[in-house]
């Protein structure tokens, strides 16, 4: 379990660096959205400390299984974050800025042809 939290640690510190990274989008809704990044990254990083000290703290079946649970919910927890985020930058962006400008980006090139 704690191979597989480093390596849970490592790919989520990785993206925090990436959206911390991000500069602001040059739209009317930029400002906004590089907020909503920016908070993202923080509840990522929050989210992934607690998993981490709750594997951290295991101890014994009993604390391995709060520690699963732990790094359950952390994980869901996640998930439903990025998704909120992701509903509000679409809310921010009625007139289509910011998709067009993820389109137009460089840094976004390897994603579109990923997928």
């Amino acid at each position: 379990m704690q191979d597989a939290v480093d390596d849970l640690g490592s790919a989520t510190r990785e993206f925090i660096d990436d959206v911390r990274g991000l500069g602001t989008p040059d739209t009317e809704a930029g400002e906004q959205a590089k907020e909503l990044l920016d908070q993202l990254a923080d509840d990522v990083d929050d989210s992934l400390s607690e998993m981490e000290e709750a594997v951290d703290d295991a101890s014994g079946v009993s604390g391995v299984v709060e520690a699963v649970t732990a790094v359950s919910a952390g994980i869901s927890s996640l998930g439903a974050k990025l998704t909120s985020t992701f509903t509000e930058l679409e809310q921010l962006d009625g007139g289509g800025e910011l998709e067009a400008a993820f389109e137009e980006a460089d840094s976004c090139d390897e994603l579109e042809s990923g997928g």
